[in-house]
């Protein structure tokens, strides 16, 4: 007896459902795929509160200039589109990301020269993304809003983000991040889906990951472990 539940209307007239419990050719996953979700505060009430958490411990004293690695790389950014194209193809002093490492510098240069504030607001803008993309992967995963909200909080209050949050010389920290997650995210999506564009999603995400910090080697090795769950 396979122990699966199939449900049948009488005189064929609905089609039949598996349960939340059928996973063919893979370790049944610690939380259903149908298990219902709980309702509970609006995403946008509750990444307002993130936002405003987020702002009261990494970035309302954050008025100091920038440090000597964004220095270099304000010397070293691009200057036209070309010289952004080029990076792709040759390396950077010490690793290759040519995705992230002079680009913030390039892009907002001409609009806040060497005033750190708007640096701040974008490096605040790349760090909420990152939450919200970790928000996200957790409910993938759990398929429950609560356990999404405290990995979300408890990824957001960590300290590391000290530094993360500190200075536009850790965008590759935060870009990288971004993309390793999402990457993740719509591969689960895949497995549950077989969609083709969830699939290309992952890649491109994987390739943007790479090309930010090559920390994002380790994306395959942690797509084996999700699949395992």
């Amino acid at each position: 007896m396979t122990g699966l539940l199939r449900v049948v209307e009488p005189l064929g007239g609905l089609p039949f459902r598996r349960s939340h419990h059928d996973r063919r050719d893979r370790v049944r996953a610690l939380v259903p795929s149908y298990a219902p979700i709980e309702g509970g505060v609006s995403v946008i009430w509750l990444f307002g509160g993130f936002a405003i958490l987020e702002y009261i411990i990494y970035f309302r004293h954050n008025p100091h200039f920038f440090q000597g690695d964004t220095i270099f790389w304000f010397y070293r950014r691009h200057r036209t589109i070309s010289d952004f194209l080029m990076s792709f193809f040759k390396l950077d002093p010490g690793w290759y990301r040519p995705l992230t490492d002079k680009t913030i510098q390039s892009l907002f240069y001409p609009v806040f020269g060497f005033e750190p504030a708007g640096y701040r607001v974008v490096q605040y803008l790349l760090f909420m993304s990152v939450i919200f993309a970790t928000y996200k992967l957790a409910f993938i995963v759990s398929r429950s809003k609560r356990v999404a909200v405290i990995a979300s909080l408890l990824f957001g209050v960590h300290t590391v983000n000290a530094y993360t949050t500190y200075d536009v010389a850790f965008v590759p920290e935060l870009t990288f991040t971004f993309f390793y997650v999402c990457a993740a995210g719509a591969y689960l999506r895949y497995r549950d889906s077989h969609g083709r564009r969830f699939f290309f999603s992952s890649i491109a995400c994987f390739v943007a990951s790479l090309c930010s910090k090559e920390s994002a080697v380790t994306l395959p090795v942690m797509v084996v472990a999700l699949d395992l769950i």
